[in-house]
């Protein structure tokens, strides 16, 4: 994704002039003011006591954002540990909210992230966090209940991963080269302890989940299920270049697979090893004649 229309274009296709009428609560204006003090509402970052005088309270911490989904993202009770194969599936508790909204969905994650990254507000880099850790890759039945929605949402992510990592300028111009996922110096990433850790685990347990959904529909997948995989594989093939690799681990396989009572022994279960010319597995010491 290199095309900055076409990345643009994917970071803000959802964002019409009705939803920001609704989210910022001004209507009938020709431009919509964002600040960076601006807050999400129900989410004051100002003891009550310093927020008696409503404009008072504006000044010092902004204007609130209406977010339609907070509420529902707040409710939602997910391990801080992503990878984890027992944490639930979060589509029952979102579609009922999302219906006929599909477009305020991506709208919402689209805007969080502008705002946060371009004006460095803090109430939507949080926001942005939780809207992907806990919905987007969260809902795996999305994928085959709103497909459409779903592969919208992941392309929406990538988009956002590589502008961050491309166009965003890093907090710290230290030079070194980065083998390990996208460049975390960058103030997306410093606004969650561990963001990279909790995003990569995210990603390799939904890739896990949606292939398993995928495959098993066999003939019966539509073309937009289709489009769901198409989107995963882009972002996935993105990340590989910067050293993510979404597979399993043979470890995590195994933790999965004894979480699913399976009493098969540890040493029987299927490994992949290279081999070398000599049929000889690589990494082993071998002892031979000359």
């Amino acid at each position: 994704m290199t095309d900055t229309a076409a990345m643009w274009h994917q970071l803000t296709d959802a964002i019409t002039a009705p939803f920001l009428d609704r989210i910022t609560g001004k209507k009938g204006v020709t431009e919509w003011l964002v600040d960076s003090m601006d807050s999400v509402r129900g989410d004051s970052r100002l003891p009550s006591c310093l927020a008696t005088a409503s404009e008072t309270y504006r000044a010092l911490v902004g204007n609130e954002l209406h977010f339609a989904f907070s509420e529902a993202i707040q409710d939602l009770r997910i391990l801080a540990d992503t990878s984890r194969s027992s944490d639930p599936d979060t589509t029952s508790r979102v579609l009922p909210l999302w219906e006929g909204k599909e477009a305020d969905v991506v709208a919402e994650l689209q805007f969080v992230f502008i705002t946060g990254t371009h004006l460095g507000n803090t109430a939507c880099l949080e926001y942005w966090w939780k809207f992907v850790l806990k919905i987007v890759l969260h809902a795996f039945k999305l994928a085959l209940q709103r497909p459409t929605l779903s592969s919208w949402l992941l392309r929406t992510l990538h988009a956002q991963l590589a502008y961050t990592n491309n166009n965003v300028e890093p907090l710290q111009q230290d030079g070194s080269a980065n083998s390990d996922g996208p460049s975390g110096d960058r103030l997306l990433f410093h606004s969650l302890p561990h963001s990279k850790k909790l995003l990569h685990s995210a990603l390799v347990e939904y890739k896990s989940r949606i292939n398993t959904l995928l495959v098993d529909l066999g003939n019966r997948i539509t073309p937009e299920q289709k489009e769901v995989g198409y989107a995963l594989d882009d972002l996935e093939a993105w990340l590989w270049r910067f050293g993510w690799d979404l597979r399993k681990t043979t470890a995590e396989r195994r933790m999965v697979w004894n979480n699913n009572d399976d009493e098969e022994e540890e040493d029987d279960l299927p490994v992949i090893v290279d081999i070398d010319e000599d049929g000889r597995e690589v990494g082993l010491v071998s002892f031979h004649r000359d």
